[in-house]
């Protein structure tokens, strides 16, 4: 591996702006239709990657603030979020008592 690069390979961009990434690429990163990237210019090229995902709810202040629709939330990420506060509220409960 040289200067990060694992299997560099060419890409043509389009007329219309657009570049193609490989079938084997994508199914190898998990990259479907609906996949949100960002990409990132610096001074050795771009650099393109998957969005991190916002959560839905955000402590502020003590006080959880929904940040609006998140199609992507999992009843998991609400059970680790509710998780989270317990073990807060515990960690806390337990050091003041």
């Amino acid at each position: 591996m040289a200067n990060g690069i694992f299997n560099a390979m060419n890409l043509r961009i389009d007329k219309a702006g657009r570049l193609v990434l490989p079938k084997t690429v994508r199914a190898e990163l998990g990259i479907t239709p609906e996949t949100d990237l960002e990409l990132i210019q610096s001074a050795d090229g771009l650099f393109l990657r998957r969005v991190a995902a916002r959560p839905a709810m955000q402590q502020v202040d003590g006080l959880w603030i929904h940040q609006g629709s998140s199609a992507s939330a999992s009843s998991t990420a609400w059970a680790e979020a509710i998780e989270s506060v317990r073990n807060e509220r515990a960690d806390s409960a337990w050091k003041a008592g």
